[in-house]
């Protein structure tokens, strides 16, 4: 919600950081999701102990956020 007020398109994020939480709440979450949802496919081809590690954090900085951010910050790129 706090990104929704501000025009990011005019004076983009403040810093590295705020970018990567802009990143975080519109795909990360997306990225938590999905991780969650190919890790409890029988055949994702990971391990037991993989699988534990991928839905063991999250937040900004898991694994799982960091795909999200990957594919958000492909399509800014893109969009430029």
């Amino acid at each position: 919600a706090e990104y929704c007020q501000r025009d990011l398109g005019v004076n983009g994020t403040d810093s590295r950081g705020d970018y990567n939480k802009y990143c975080h709440i519109v795909a990360g979450l997306v990225g938590e999701g999905l991780s969650k949802l190919w890790s409890t496919a029988e055949d994702s081809g990971l391990s037991q102990a993989n699988l534990a590690a991928v839905n063991a954090r999250t937040g900004l900085g898991s694994l799982s956020s960091d795909m999200g951010l990957f594919l958000q910050k492909t399509n800014i790129v893109r969009d430029y």
